[in-house]
């Protein structure tokens, strides 16, 4: 659909390209969500990320702690826009292993099918979150053997 878009900027392309970019975001957002309400229900407790956060810092993985919390902010910052952790990530956005734009600035110079998200929602961003998802997982279960997640 690229290939396309670069010969025609016809409104059909667009709205498919920005669709795709939404469908990502959308399911990244669900992804994690989803994520929280396991963590919940397999450690027992009403904050599935703080939890599992604290059994990775036990653990001696304060690396993956700290990839998720960025992601966790990333995904908020989806949710909800600028705000707080909006500018924790702005602030170290050239450290993420995904991308962060300021406001008024592009992903993409002219790409006329950039949607107004401050993290870019790309497939490598998507393929990111759901690998460290099932990393943070696999890691409570070995840490936590007696979890079912």
């Amino acid at each position: 659909m690229l290939a396309l878009l670069e010969e025609s900027g016809s409104t059909i392309l667009v709205k498919a390209l920005q669709a795709v970019e939404l469908q990502r975001a959308m399911t990244a957002v669900g992804l994690v969500s989803m994520f929280e309400a396991a963590l919940q229900s397999a450690l027992g407790v009403e904050h599935g990320f703080s939890a599992a956060r604290a059994v990775l810092q036990a653990g001696g993985h304060a690396k993956l702690e700290e990839d998720f919390a960025d992601l966790l902010l990333a995904i908020n910052v989806l949710k909800h826009g600028a705000g707080r952790s909006y500018s924790e990530l702005l602030a170290r956005r050239d450290e993420l292993p995904f991308k962060v734009r300021a406001e008024g600035e592009f992903f993409e110079e002219g790409d006329v099918s950039e949607l107004d998200f401050l993290v870019r929602a790309d497939d490598e961003f998507f393929h990111y979150c759901a690998a460290l998802v099932d990393e943070v997982a696999t890691k409570v279960r070995t840490l936590k053997p007696e979890v079912v997640l």
